[in-house]
């Protein structure tokens, strides 16, 4: 018949991902059922209903699909199917980023197991469930559970996808249930077997363990079991909100930040194959929100945001769209693309009419304000910067919890305090909260020195300064700069360098701040950020006045040595690294390929250090006479001892 045929075709188009098509025969099928249908043919009448539903969702037509799952509704044959259907209605709702809707579908939609979350005493019945979570592993280590049997029973299989398509508003509302969602979906997982969705279910419950204990090796065990579960079930839609919620807030607590982005392409495209819609945007977000912290371009940034809000645009899913917009924004205001340098607002962007529209989306509004905190810390504007931090603080509990963002937060406020004025003029009141923040960053950096080693390292150098410990501040700069370049993140290492030049332009230090103002331009340069370029050029006009003739006209090379060199001398103390430092500066600074330090002992030359770059071997710190090293040109070596 008609109906079967354009029912079989709307069920093919779909699978290809043409939900157009597929909205456009289910229409046919649904007009040839007949008016007697429910009666006649309820199998395949609410075959046709719950799949036109599905399509009218993928295809944009929301209303439309709000009308069919409540038809559908009253006919569903089983509790799965109903649950289903909920599962529908909250996914509707929660890319028109209505949270209060798409919780109160999903708690009808769990009530129909029994499963639904108490209205009242919610508070106690979270901490049970959080509490049974470890005590339900059952000495099983994390890892071996993705051997465990899968689950039999299709009612708790079917509450489990409901759990886990109800994360999403539970998260961007900053609901409480939030909480109670994972850990419930983590037990049932833990007691019944794993599903499809228990994957989703369990790096949820990694980054909730992460923000509950601070114990990130735990939460990363739990997310890369996630992993695990999604390839092993190959569910990509289910692999797409996996992937989304791994990368955004278990990923970069553990491993390096910048190996998250392909992961999370990976799963947009998992959720594009498999219709998933709503995490492939959110997955598109993700890199925005990892890859700005992580040193990607400038540009790259613009783009990837723009992506993101043209797919969110088309999928008419108002949520993600707004959460790319703080992105977009802060990299259009760093490259001088805004009406000015400090401010967001352009010809296609008003800050006033943002904050209405997204009003109840927490999720957007932190990124926004920590994006606002960014830009006016990097600026120099310490008073705005301070109430951007103010505003972003109210909603890392309740939006950003858990994402990288929230440790960038604790970053820019740290740097904010320590370069704005003190309250009163006592430094001591900054100096403790500086300690504070800067804690976090040491426990961060324990379980993840990739990300967070450059971040503490800076931060305790601007305490150091505040103190009066100039020398350990020394130290501290350079190992800053040095992490921070060795881990790639180019925006942070270029702050440190800016930093270290005002502290060195503070103690009567022109010439070596000028060396660090013209490597922190550059850094800001290679990022991008071409309205903090002009910014430091203008405020420090007599560091860059040479510029014309070269980077370091008017320094000679040995001017140059000498400076790098002294820099590593106040950042060394003991005397092999020294040795090192040294040798590694005076090479790189006069283009050398080979080097050797040496020392005249007893009269005798004696070579302390050797090094060859193009092999790209460590230095050799071994000791030896000149005369024993056959490898190295004792004509060459004596000339400049003589």
């Amino acid at each position: 018949s008609l109906v079967d045929l354009n029912l079989a075709a709307g069920r093919k188009a779909k699978a290809s991902a043409a939900y157009r098509a597929a909205f456009e025969y289910l229409m046919v099928a649904r007009r040839n059922l007949g008016e007697q249908a429910w009666i006649d043919r309820p199998g395949i009448t609410f075959a046709v209903h719950r799949e036109l539903a599905e399509s009218a969702y993928l295809a944009g037509e929301h209303d439309m699909a709000e009308d069919l799952v409540e038809t559908s509704l009253a006919h569903a044959p089983t509790k799965v199917a109903k649950a289903d259907l909920y599962g529908l209605r909250v996914l509707a709702a929660t890319v028109a980023s209505d949270w209060p809707r798409a919780l109160r579908w999903g708690r009808e939609g769990l009530s129909v197991f029994g499963s639904e979350w108490p209205l009242d005493g919610l508070p106690e019945v979270i901490e049970a469930e959080a509490a049974a979570v470890m005590r339900n592993l059952r000495g099983r280590r994390i890892e071996d559970l993705v051997h465990e049997p899968e689950v039999q029973d299709e009612e708790i299989r079917a509450c489990m996808r409901l759990i886990s398509i109800l994360g999403a508003p539970a998260y961007f509302s900053g609901a409480d249930v939030l909480i109670f969602l994972v850990t419930r979906a983590a037990n049932l997982s833990l007691l019944h077997g794993p599903s499809a969705y228990s994957a989703f279910a369990y790096t949820f419950y990694g980054g909730i363990h992460n923000m509950r204990t601070g114990r990130y090796d735990v939460g990363y065990e739990f997310g890369k079991l996630a992993l695990a579960l999604a390839n092993r079930f190959g569910n990509r839609a289910e692999e797409c909100r996996t992937v989304e919620v791994f990368g955004v807030i278990v990923h970069g607590w553990k491993a390096p930040l910048r190996d998250s982005l392909p992961l999370l392409k990976e799963g947009f495209r998992a959720g594009v194959e498999s219709g998933e819609l709503a995490f492939a945007a959110f997955n598109l977000n993700c890199v925005l929100i990892n890859g700005l912290p992580s040193g990607l371009p400038l540009k790259e940034l613009m783009s990837e945001a723009e992506v993101a809000i043209d797919f969110a645009v088309t999928q008419k899913n108002k949520a993600s769209a707004e959460m790319a917009v703080p992105f977009l924004q802060l990299a259009r205001a760093l490259t001088g693309a805004t009406s000015r340098p400090g401010t967001f607002d352009d010809g296609d962007f008003a800050e006033s009419r943002f904050l209405e529209e997204a009003r109840n989306h927490e999720t957007a509004l932190g990124h926004y304000w920590v994006a606002k905190l960014q830009l006016a810390c990097l600026m120099g504007e310490h008073a705005d910067a301070l109430e951007c931090s103010q505003e972003a603080a109210r909603r890392i509990p309740t939006g950003i919890r858990g994402m990288f963002t929230s440790a960038e937060h604790v970053f820019y406020t740290a740097l904010t305090l320590a370069s704005a004025p003190a309250p009163g003029g006592h430094p001591s009141s900054s100096l403790d909260e500086l300690r504070g923040l800067h804690a976090k960053l040491v426990n961060w950096a324990a379980y993840c020195p990739q990300n967070f080693s450059h971040k503490a390292s800076l931060v305790q150098a601007e305490i150091a300064r505040l103190a009066g410990a100039h020398g350990e501040a020394m130290g501290f700069y350079r190992a800053a700069i040095d992490e921070a370049q060795r881990h790639q993140f180019t925006q942070d290492e270029a702050i440190a360098h800016e930093l270290r030049a005002r502290f060195l332009l503070g103690a009567g230090e022109a010439a070596l701040a000028s060396v660090e103002f013209r490597s922190a331009r550059d850094g800001y340069r290679r990022w991008g950020a071409t309205a903090k370029v002009e910014s430091l050029e203008k405020d420090h006009p007599q560091c860059f006045a040479s510029d014309a003739a070269g980077p370091h006209q008017g320094i000679s090379i040995d001017a140059l040595a000498l400076i790098k060199a002294s820099q590593a001398i106040s950042a060394q103390t003991l005397p092999d690294k020294l040795f090192e430092q040294i040798l590694r500066v005076v090479a790189e600074v006069a283009g050398a390929q080979r080097g050797a330090l040496v020392f005249s002992t007893g009269g005798l030359p004696t070579v302390r250090a050797r090094m060859e770059a193009w092999h790209g071997l460590p230095v050799s710190l071994s000791e030896a006479p000149l005369a024993q090293c056959p490898d190295l040109s004792a004509c060459e070596l004596l000339y400049p001892i003589r």
